[in-house]
């Protein structure tokens, strides 16, 4: 687990929203980019009216190879695996699919607080250059969007000022639960990890919302109630597409369809009785 620290200077009157993009699988047929684009273009508006954002990447920004497409390249050729110029040909296309969604994200950069893996990644071979040999191309797309490489699991902490902070837990996900109790209970179990304001997680394509309240004492020794809550950060994959036979995995499981979009959380400061508070919200 990496943790992120970053203070951001939320001014009265000013919104931060937190953003999370994931499940994109950005060069496939099944992406809606469309719909996409027109989120990335949301963040720039906010940006543009005086609004904060902070982007959280939470996996599979592209479709390239999963956990056993891996597994099944390094056993390849009696466990020597692919041959040089095989991987090198490998290696442009993940560049290449890298740069692409690094220049559909330029307008968020700067205002990303990491990115995460997914399932679904690249890794470069030892004769790509230097700097990301053997690495994920998910650390290469960090750099391109000046971010934090944040690897699985990512706890970021937000200073907001006058003594305010908020904790996000974010997390790509697993398992392809079908019902919603099960994908309910697979985010509220994210708390016995750690405890913060709001946790993410992805993977299965769920887009919800739900809280829940416990007491903890504040700085001055009294009992409040603090919000926690639990999300599915949604997708931009599409699923079962009419008129074709080969309608993908999601198809071939009958897993339940899911509203596509992103879950976005927005705060803002106010001041209550001479006291410093946050206000924050979930909309899916």
């Amino acid at each position: 687990m990496l943790h992120v620290k970053k203070t951001i200077n939320l001014k009265e009157g000013q919104t931060l929203w937190i953003a999370p993009f994931n499940d994109i699988h950005y060069n496939t047929e099944e992406c809606d980019k469309e719909r996409f684009h027109r989120y990335v273009e949301w963040g720039s508006q906010k940006l543009k009216a005086g609004d904060l954002i902070a982007g959280i990447g939470l996996g599979d920004y592209n479709d390239f190879q999963s956990p056993s497409e891996r597994a099944s390249d390094n056993s390849a050729n009696r466990g020597f695996g692919k041959h040089e110029t095989t991987l090198k040909e490998y290696d442009k296309l993940v560049e290449r699919i890298t740069l692409k969604f690094a220049e559909v994200m330029s307008p968020w950069k700067g205002h990303i607080l990491g990115l995460q893996e997914g399932h679904h990644y690249g890794c470069y071979s030892a004769f790509f250059r230097k700097a990301y040999r053997g690495a994920s191309n998910t650390e290469h797309l960090a750099d391109l969007l000046s971010t934090t490489y944040v690897g699985q699991l990512g706890l970021y902490h937000l200073d907001l000022g006058h003594n305010l902070e908020f904790r996000i837990l974010g997390a790509h996900g697993y398992g392809g639960a079908r019902t919603p109790g099960a994908r309910v209970i697979k985010r509220v179990a994210m708390n016995q990890v750690f405890e913060a304001n709001l946790y993410l997680m992805a993977h299965d394509n769920t887009k919800m919302a739900i809280s829940d309240n416990c007491l903890i004492y504040d700085s001055q020794g009294n009992y409040v109630t603090k919000k926690r809550t639990y999300c599915g950060t949604g997708s931009f994959q599409r699923a079962y597409p009419p008129d074709t036979p080969s309608g993908g995995y999601v198809e071939a499981l009958l897993l339940p369809p899911s509203d596509l979009g992103a879950v976005i959380t927005s705060i803002r400061k106010e001041k209550r009785s001479g006291k410093w508070r946050l206000d924050w919200h979930t909309s899916i």
